[in-house]
Order: structure tokens, then sequence, then C-alpha cells
């Protein structure tokens, strides 16, 4: 009965990771990088391929969504251990779309929580997942 009440708990942290991503994109300015000049200016200023940073939260979107839905239909532990573990991989790498943004930048100068969320959701997830086989043993 635990275990179920655990894979709830990381579907839900996973609705919240596409709901930060949602407003990330829809309500913010995007991400800042570092001018010359040493201060911080937006991305979507950029005229190069910099400027499209905001891909990579895009990708984040979608590979949350991915697991939600696979989530419903594997229900086995090992299954959803696979899936997280590929989706955070997949979290990592879409974070080296990111060319010219800087995520502490965004996080600490435009004082944007909804990066954070972003940021940090994964630990959480394999902390729920640990605390899943610890408690099955």
């Amino acid at each position: 009965m635990l275990l179920i009440s655990r894979i709830i708990t990381l579907r839900i942290v996973i609705i919240f990771q596409v709901f930060c991503c949602y407003k990330f994109l829809n309500y913010t300015k995007g991400f800042l990088y570092f001018n010359d000049d040493g201060s911080y200016d937006y991305t979507d200023k950029l005229q190069s391929s910099g400027g499209e940073d905001e891909v990579s939260i895009y990708c984040l979107g979608f590979f949350y969504i991915l697991y939600f839905i696979l989530s419903l239909f594997f229900t086995k532990k090992k299954a959803q251990i696979r899936l997280l573990i590929f989706t955070v991989i997949m979290h990592i790498l879409s974070l080296g779309l990111i060319q010219m943004g800087s995520i502490y930048g965004t996080i600490t100068q435009d004082k944007n929580l909804w990066l954070l969320f972003i940021m940090i959701n994964p630990i959480l997830m394999f902390l729920i997942l640990l605390l899943n086989n610890n408690e099955t043993k």
C-alpha cells in the first residue's frame, strides 16, 4: 500500500514539474546571460542562436509529460525505476541545449523560482525513489 502512495507522490511531482515548465515559458522573460559589460540581460535580445535557450524547457516539459503518460502504463517497481532514471538523464541532457543562458544568473538575478523548482524536482524524485527502496527491503 505504501508503494502505491510513493508512485502517486512521484506523479504529483511530475505534474508540478510540467506546471513549472509551463509557468516559466509563459510568464517569465526567459533566461539571463552575462553581458560583456558585466551585467545580465535576457537571451531573447540576442540575434545569435543563443536567443532560443528556452527550447531546453520545452524539451523538459515534453519528457515529463511523456514520463507521466508512460508511468500510467508501467506499474511494476523496476519499470518505474528505469523510467525515472531515463527521464532524469533526459533532464540533464536537455540542459545541454542552453547556449548563452545562465541558470544560476536567472535564478539569482531575476529571482525566478519556477526555474529553481525545475532544477530541484529531479532531486526530489530520486529522494522519493530512495525512500521507496528503503521501505520495501
